[in-house]
């Protein structure tokens, strides 16, 4: 009776994967594609994390020896064939399971040598019949697509009875098996229950977080990484302990698993809804003020709350029990107050320049609509990426750790004052808290500068549709450049730190203004480069809209031209309406050729360059004026700004 168990889980998955691929179309297959990222997270959690958890959990709760390897055999045998009963619709579900079916003999062989390596098992497999087992899943899963590709019909009434057939075969296989291991689940100690419920539950928490922004892809995903391929760790195990009834095991296995699954589920459906703020997908940093309402209906963010939370603390212990030195630095209170929300505020600047620029290539179809969302949706997931705020997060708090165990200082090009800490809690405030986040929020903010960098690249290595003869001279796409603005209030706020810094330099005597005007240069063209550089990307297409456009209006024109010298010249016709409106055609024309001609080969003018040297020169009016009387104030500012 316990073969016929085993039987039954070696081959009712086999029936499950033919119900499948009998309700999925080939098609549905290759939307998959578009859902690779996804897949390969399934993977890395499915072979990787969910593997290493169960070795961390087994190796922490003192487990009987068969318990134990097979809570390591359930976790190591991917391919969760019985998720596909809940999500059966989903293609990029059918995907994951068919590759970890074809990685499992491979993986799961690989995961046993480690483990009897590490733990002294002597965990026997065949790789020849798991190879067999997944194949035989893999073969039945592509005859219901091929099926169902030839005679959908067929396949879908077919797909009933295969169903029906699982659901029976299940059911009769769980009863018979918690019938003959009755007395074996009365005697399972309580610590591998808690074994169990802990891998389930950390599995179903890897997934969820795994899962990315979309719900139903963290459920998918969460469930897919609970629920293992019984038909491999059956196999396994039965061959490595041939008097040990694996079938009442896996149902009791599946049962405790299914109660902290169905947990997960009760808690995904009944949780409490998350207001999502726009930007909607702004990454971690974004969801967690969205959580703390520090973000308004409207998406901004609240950043008087911001700075009031950062910027008091600090304040006030700094009065306790004496001023300390690192509050004395202007810098460090235009960082807080000053520049922190206005890079906040440039970065919900950004987002709606970038989209208004976007709305109009869409409008204006200047790039296929379908490579235009391909492109935009892997930029929104490169400016939406957890690892890098995660990064830059890291980086940020070993600066400020550094710095306040004195391995780092502040002092240079901007750092203002450099003074000892006392470790009092300002400056433990300051290097711990405030510091980090205003670097944080820099940081964060040049890396989706970067992203829509990367959009612009990436547009501009696709097929455009420019037409030379726009009136903003650059075949159209000027609206590109309006992003700018937002960069150029961003180096406006980091600017003002750069001018307080220079301000107590100069308090200082440590630096002079012709110093600081030649260093602003420096950065100004920086600042130029970084700002318009990706958009000479555009160059090769605007010169070729150029030489097209100008070549056809110079053909139309010089055929005008010869008609009208000849009508109006040569023949001097007397037709005094008719010359006067063909004069008005010719200048025109003349006005179109000029157009066309003077296409710039960058989509940006001479406003754009205004609109960053006013970002970076407005901060920098402070410096003169706290440094010299009025009226020499306007002297130095001009022989320092203009080398008069």
């Amino acid at each position: 009776m316990t073969a016929a168990v085993v039987f039954l889980l070696k081959n009712l998955t086999s029936v499950l994967m033919l119900a499948v691929g009998l309700r999925t179309a080939p098609s549905a297959l290759r939307a998959a594609w578009s859902d690779r990222a996804l897949v390969g997270k399934a993977l890395f959690v499915l072979v990787v994390c969910v593997p290493l958890l169960a070795v961390c959990v087994v190796t922490s709760l003192p487990l009987a020896r068969p318990a134990t390897a097979f809570v390591l055999l359930m976790a190591a045998c991917p391919g969760a064939p019985l998720v596909l009963r809940t999500y059966r619709h989903s293609a990029t579900g059918v995907a994951i399971i068919a590759i970890v079916s074809l990685l499992a003999p491979v993986t799961v062989v690989a995961w046993i040598a480690v483990w009897n390596r590490l733990f002294g098992y002597a965990i026997v497999v065949d790789p020849i019949a798991l190879l067999r087992i997944g194949l035989v899943q893999l073969v039945s899963l592509g005859a219901g697509v091929a099926l169902a590709a030839l005679s959908p019909r067929v396949a879908l009434r077919l797909s009933r009875v295969t169903w029906a057939c699982f659901i029976a075969g299940f059911v009769l296989a769980l009863v018979v098996a918690l019938v003959l291991g009755a007395p074996a689940l009365l005697r399972v100690h309580a610590i591998t229950v808690v074994a169990v419920v802990v891998v389930a539950l950390g599995s179903a928490a890897i997934g969820h977080i795994a899962g990315g922004p979309v719900l139903a892809d963290r459920a998918m995903l969460a469930t897919t990484a609970v629920l293992g391929n019984p038909a491999l760790a059956v196999a396994v195990i039965a061959a490595t302990y041939p008097g040990f009834r694996a079938g009442a095991l896996f149902a009791a296995y599946l049962a405790v698993r299914g109660l902290a699954l169905a947990a997960y589920t009760l808690w995904v459906k009944y949780r409490p809804p998350v207001r999502e703020r726009a930007p909607a997908r702004g990454g971690p940093f974004v969801r967690a003020l969205a959580r703390i309402h520090l973000i308004n209906a409207r998406g901004d963010v609240r950043w008087g709350w911001v700075v009031a939370i950062v910027w008091v603390p600090m304040l006030a212990g700094s009065l306790v029990p004496a001023l300390d030195p690192i509050v004395r630095d202007p810098a460090m209170h235009v960082r807080i107050a000053v520049a922190l929300p206005i890079v906040l505020i440039a970065e919900r600047l950004l987002g709606t320049r970038c989209r208004s620029a976007i709305a109009h290539v869409r409008e204006e179809r200047i790039v296929d609509g379908a490579r235009l969302d391909a492109i935009l949706a892997r930029g929104e997931r490169l400016r939406d990426m957890w690892i890098v705020e995660l990064v830059i997060a890291a980086g940020v708090v070993l600066v400020g750790q550094a710095e306040l165990w004195g391995m780092w200082s502040r002092a240079g090009l901007i750092g203002g004052r450099s003074a000892a800490t006392r470790g009092s809690f300002a400056a433990v405030w300051c290097l711990v808290v405030a510091l980090p986040l205003f670097q944080f929020v820099v940081a964060r903010w040049l890396w989706r500068w970067i992203a829509w960098c990367y959009v612009i690249v990436r547009l501009a290595r696709r097929p455009v549709d420019l037409d030379a003869l726009h009136p903003d001279r650059a075949a159209g796409l000027s609206v590109l450049a309006s992003p700018v603005d937002a960069f150029a209030l961003a180096v406006a706020g980091i600017g003002a730190v750069a001018s307080a810094a220079w301000i107590a330099q100069l308090y200082d005597h440590t630096t002079t203004t012709a110093d600081i005007g030649s260093t602003f240069f420096a950065l100004f063209a920086a600042v130029v480069i970084v700002a318009v550089g990706p958009l000479f990307a555009f160059a090769p297409q605007l010169y070729e809209a150029r030489r097209r456009d100008a070549g056809d209006c110079h053909v139309l024109a010089r055929a005008f031209a010869d008609d009208f010298r000849r009508r109006w010249i040569a023949e001097r016709v007397d037709d005094p309406a008719r010359r006067a409106a063909e004069i008005q055609a010719l200048a025109g024309l003349g006005t179109v050729y000029k157009t066309a001609n003077g296409t710039r080969l960058y989509p940006f003018g001479a406003r754009t360059i205004v609109t960053l040297w006013a970002g970076a020169f407005v901060p920098m009016v402070p410096i003169v004026f706290a440094t010299a009387p009025v009226a020499e104030a306007v002297m130095k500012l001009g022989r320092m700004m203009f080398r008069v």
